[in-house]
């Protein structure tokens, strides 16, 4: 389950999305997997919100040392 900060309140604007956002909706985004896997022409792809070893929350930035995802299949 992803951790929520409310002191980002303002810049995640939560409260706006939640009287906006329809109940199917809401259901749809609880149920997605936190990373899919595919495997596509023999490559192995990963799919996430954040980064391989945060797949909710981890933040990847332009000088991120990115060498540990290596050891991702």
């Amino acid at each position: 389950e992803l951790e929520y900060v409310y002191s980002n309140d303002e810049v995640y604007r939560v409260e706006e999305s939640k009287k906006k956002i329809s109940s199917d909706n809401l259901s749809f985004l609880k149920d997605l997997p936190s990373s899919l896997s595919l495997r596509v022409d023999d490559r192995n792809l990963l799919f996430v919100h954040g980064s391989p070893p945060n797949p909710l929350s981890g933040y990847i930035y332009p000088d991120t040392d990115i060498s540990s995802f290596a050891s991702v299949d």
